[in-house]
């Protein structure tokens, strides 16, 4: 949907709150998208969904994933999860100046 002063669109993106209180904010991104469908060997939307058995562990998988795009020296993923207080994936549009180049 076009807006006023440009074209927005929307990502995805987790909030990660560690025991320490520190957030991190890490994009979902195509990488990892690719990277989940493959591991799990289903999509995206049918791995997150809240009726599928196994989405808590998916998400958290997720998040990790996200996360080493953004943090270097990550610790092996057992140890990550017991840092966490919380994780949120939240939807966010980013608007855009100029829209994207003409087509020719």
């Amino acid at each position: 949907m076009a807006v006023e002063g440009g074209n927005p669109f929307e990502r995805r993106v987790f909030y990660i709150v560690k025991t320490d209180g520190k957030v991190v904010r890490a994009p979902l991104r195509a990488v990892n998208e690719i990277a989940f469908e493959r591991h799990f060997h289903t999509s995206l939307k049918k791995g997150l969904d809240a009726e599928n058995e196994e989405q808590a562990a998916h998400t958290y998988w997720l998040a990790y994933q996200c996360e080493g795009k953004v943090t270097a020296g990550l610790p092996p993923f057992e140890e990550w999860v017991d840092m966490l207080d919380t994780i949120d994936l939240r939807t966010e549009t980013v608007p855009f100046s100029g829209g994207p180049p003409a087509m020719p």
